[in-house]
């Protein structure tokens, strides 16, 4: 019998064959470097960082710690961010917001395998800074912001979400229905709240999403699953939902190991992919460019 992954992995396949969707206009993948930090084995997140432009926030998925990873444009890991007095379960993205000013990450701990979980959470913090000569941070307990989030039917598995630029609201995609479910929360508002109801605003025609990212002028918007990376071009004054309804084009995609990692570089003229480390062989960071 056919290894689970591997079943998933044709299923995939074959549905994404059916998709009648034009190519993204993006180059094929550029090598930028192999992740082979021994402490990056499940890679599930990126994000690109905006203090030190041309490197990266990452971080791994469950069994991991609560904590980030900051790696150079070569995939190698040069600073590692523990989380002070927090305690995760399966961290599967991570996005990034600027608000008043300040720009946060939001790492969301929102893997749900078997579909058990009562909430699910996210971390916010402002983005953190780095030095050349130091390689281990705490970030405070004092500046980071937990949020419960709960499904308005039932517990789901996800593992992409990212937050509108335009006006702070998440939106996460489910994983392992039928038809990926589109969720939405107003995550940073006026009267910031730490426990949100999230609302059902659409579905996709595929499933087993692993990432997602939005552009910082909110312009593009990219999903992937294990097979297909997906991309929308966003309308003047349209919604996130309403995008999505769209048909998506579909980036000329390198098949990773086990990808479960995508974001947009700072410009949102290029994509970046990683893949967890599968069988402990490294794992090349892709570059993407826009034509």
């Amino acid at each position: 019998m056919l290894p689970f992954k591997v079943v998933v992995f044709f299923a995939l396949y074959f549905a994404a064959s059916q998709l009648h969707a034009q190519q993204a206009p993006f180059h094929a993948a550029e090598t930028l470097g192999m992740l082979n930090a021994g402490q990056l084995q499940e890679v599930s997140g990126i994000i690109a960082s905006t203090k030190k432009p041309g490197f990266y926030f990452v971080h791994n998925d469950s069994g991991d710690a609560a904590r980030i990873y900051l790696i150079n444009g070569k995939a190698e890991q040069v600073a590692t961010y523990q989380l002070e007095n927090c305690e995760v379960r399966d961290c599967e993205d991570i996005a990034r917001y600027s608000y008043r000013g300040t720009n946060y990450l939001v790492l969301g701990d929102i893997g749900d395998n078997r579909g058990k979980r009562k909430d699910i959470h996210l971390y916010l913090f402002p983005e953190p800074t780095f030095e050349e000569g130091t390689s281990s941070y705490i970030i405070p307990d004092s500046v980071i912001r937990k949020v419960h989030l709960r499904y308005p039917d039932k517990p789901r598995d996800a593992e992409a979400f990212f937050v509108d630029p335009l006006d702070g609201s998440l939106y996460l995609i489910s994983k392992r229905d039928f038809k990926s479910q589109i969720y939405q929360a107003s995550l940073f508002s006026s009267a910031p709240v730490d426990s949100l109801l999230l609302k059902e605003v659409g579905k996709l025609d595929n499933n087993f999403m692993t990432a997602a990212d939005i552009s910082s002028d909110g312009r593009f918007i990219a999903i992937k699953n294990l097979v297909n990376v997906y991309f929308w071009e966003r309308g003047e004054n349209e919604t996130v939902a309403q995008c999505l309804r769209r048909v998506p084009r579909r980036l000329d995609y390198t098949i990773e190991p086990q990808g479960e990692a995508i974001c947009f570089d700072l410009s949102g003229t290029a994509l970046l992919t990683v893949s967890e480390r599968a069988l402990g062989l490294s794992a090349p960071l892709y570059y993407y460019k826009k034509y």
